[in-house]
């Protein structure tokens, strides 16, 4: 477990050449037999393109910069027709105290990429549908 290290110089100096330290647990950490987790504030500044692509599971709290919710927000908005959609994901799984959504891009089911929590996949085509109904009803 890595907290707050993509900021230190040489660990990620020479991550883009996939050099540095950090980039080789990331990159080369299956064949060694490891898992990594980092934890960051700043993804957007903090982690350079090579580590990102080899980021398994996303934990997002609710986000305080703008700046940062759109950089994720289109990071994993491939995984759904709109950005809409994960934005009222994200909004329903941090609506709470401590709450997170936790997303699993890799996942072969589409309804278990998105999680609240720890719990269930979020049922993509029902939680669309329910929107809409909101909408409808209003």
């Amino acid at each position: 477990i890595l907290d707050d290290v993509c900021d230190q110089g040489p660990a990620l100096r020479s991550a883009g050449s996939g050099q540095g330290s950090l980039s080789t647990i990331m990159t080369r950490g299956r064949h060694l037999g490891t898992a990594t987790t980092l934890s960051l504030q700043k993804v957007v500044t903090a982690c350079p393109p090579l580590l990102r692509a080899n980021i398994s599971d996303w934990i997002i709290v609710k986000q305080r910069v703008l700046k940062e919710f759109v950089f994720l927000l289109s990071e994993a908005s491939a995984l759904l027709p709109s950005h809409e959609i994960l934005n009222l994901i994200h909004r329903k799984a941090t609506e709470k105290p401590y709450s997170f959504l936790w997303i699993a891009p890799g996942r072969p089911d589409p309804d278990d990429v998105f999680h609240i929590g720890f719990g269930p996949g979020v049922n993509l085509k029902n939680f669309v549908a329910q929107v809409n109904d909101g909408r409808n009803n209003t």
